[in-house]
């Protein structure tokens, strides 16, 4: 049985099977809610961020990324 799938469907699958290729070589990644007008803000995000960037993490703020920059963020 063969299943349509959009265009735009196909590339979002595509980019993640190609975001989960390496799995296994795990990187430390923090999502940042910085830019975000979150209903339960982080008043230490700032302090949080810096110690975890000097663990290693790589932090990411989705807010001012586009999708693809996302994508490539959390390969």
């Amino acid at each position: 049985r063969q299943v349509f799938q959009h265009p735009i469907v196909a590339e979002t699958f595509r980019q993640i099977a190609q975001a989960h290729a390496g799995v296994g070589q795990h990187k430390k990644v923090y999502i940042s809610r910085f830019d975000n007008d979150a209903r339960r803000p982080m008043s230490n995000e700032p302090q949080l961020a810096e110690t975890l960037r000097t663990l290693g993490f790589h932090i990411i703020v989705p807010g001012v990324m586009s999708y693809a920059e996302q994508v490539e963020a959390l390969k």
